[in-house]
């Protein structure tokens, strides 16, 4: 069965520019996808099933892009 996508992983940039001002905060990640609309979560998507750790980053509140 495959693994379905954690939203809980698509940060608004705010939230994310936080904690890069935080000097203990070290993410290392293969890739980072901007964008959390439909070809962003479908990158996400694809990355994860090739292995690598992925992040994605949304500018606005919620996903789906102009499909919201």
């Amino acid at each position: 069965m495959k693994e379905s996508i954690n939203y809980n992983n698509i940060h608004p940039w705010e939230e994310y520019s936080n904690m890069i001002n935080q000097k203990s905060a070290v993410i290392k990640l293969d890739a980072v996808v901007v964008g959390a609309g439909f070809s962003g979560l479908y990158m996400l998507y694809r990355l994860r099933e090739a292995g690598f750790s992925t992040r994605v980053f949304e500018a606005s509140s919620g996903v789906g892009g102009g499909l919201a």
